[in-house]
């Protein structure tokens, strides 16, 4: 009987697509003996690339925490993270924090879709920026159960009933997510 590996979404950007720029991006997980191994089911075989994307090592993709990370402590440029360099409303602190919120929903099993948001903690606020920065270094602990149990247990680390949608073809909209 074959058993199915556990998977997981992470939300991030991607830096191999566009040079300098981080691209906002999606790739996907699999328990694999010991580790979670990382592969970006989008250009997993094809060639032409410096690593193996089937088994990506971690500079060409950045989580959401860790981006959080780059821009907060290290001095990255959040100009630099979104959508695409000729995408300015769609890039910046704002778009970072949103992907580790996703990144954080995805840790606890609720994988939403890119344009799923929800407000609540602001990434210019100095308690909230803590909160942040207490839930990007979690989100890169390969063992989630912290994580999961800093959402349960307290309001502002707890994911909504409701998420607002910005679908691009169907408009915005309210949407449950339990």
């Amino acid at each position: 009987m074959c058993h199915p590996a556990p998977a997981r979404l992470r939300y991030g950007f991607a830096g191999y697509f566009v040079p300098g720029y981080w691209l906002d991006h999606v790739v996907v997980e699999t328990w694999v003996g010991d580790r979670w191994q990382r592969f970006d089911p989008q250009i997993a075989g094809q060639p032409s690339w410096d690593y193996d994307m089937l088994d990506m090592v971690d500079a060409p993709f950045v989580s959401g925490g860790r981006a959080w990370q780059m821009v907060r402590g290290e001095g990255a440029d959040p100009n630099r993270f979104g959508l695409g360099p000729d995408e300015p409303a769609v890039r910046g602190r704002m778009f970072i924090r949103e992907r580790l919120q996703l990144d954080v929903a995805a840790l606890n099993k609720v994988e939403l879709l890119c344009w799923d948001l929800w407000s609540g903690l602001s990434e210019w606020q100095s308690a909230d920026q803590q909160i942040l920065d207490q839930m990007a270094a979690l989100s890169l602990d390969p063992d989630s159960s912290a994580l999961r149990r800093r959402c349960a247990k307290e309001a502002h680390w707890r994911l909504p009933a409701m998420v607002e949608s910005f679908h691009p073809q169907v408009g915005a909209s309210s949407v449950s997510i339990f």
